[in-house]
């Protein structure tokens, strides 16, 4: 059975890189960390989503263009620790450091932070 890839287009994955990078500084942290040999951080969370190590280091090459799978696994990630959330679409087409102001890494209710006990 044949597969049939899609391939970026050269803009599109200029826009990927700059996204994958801007990802990496918002979440202040690096691939290294989150899924390499380091200490992922508390407050990082979907790492299941990610592709391996090495797709991830790839990544950081301006010259390398990712399979369809390997920016929805990105985007699945980018979701479960940025807000608002993107589509694929969004991640490969607008350059998101731009709406800067308006996205944050998404605070988690269940932090270690409100643990205890609460009287009313």
């Amino acid at each position: 059975m044949a597969r049939s890839a899609t391939r970026l287009s050269e803009s599109e994955n200029e826009f990927f890189h700059k996204n994958y990078s801007y990802m990496w500084q918002k979440l202040n942290t690096a691939p290294y960390y989150v899924s390499g040999s380091g200490e992922c951080p508390p407050n990082i969370r979907g790492t299941e989503y990610l592709p391996s190590y090495v797709n991830l280091s790839k990544c950081n090459k301006p010259d390398y263009v990712p399979s369809t799978k390997i920016l929805n696994k990105i985007v699945q990630f980018y979701n479960a620790n940025i807000e608002p959330e993107v589509t694929a679409f969004q991640f490969i087409k607008e350059d998101l450091s731009l709406s800067d102001a308006e996205r944050r890494p998404m605070a988690s209710k269940f932090d270690e932070r409100f643990m205890g006990t609460y009287f009313g």
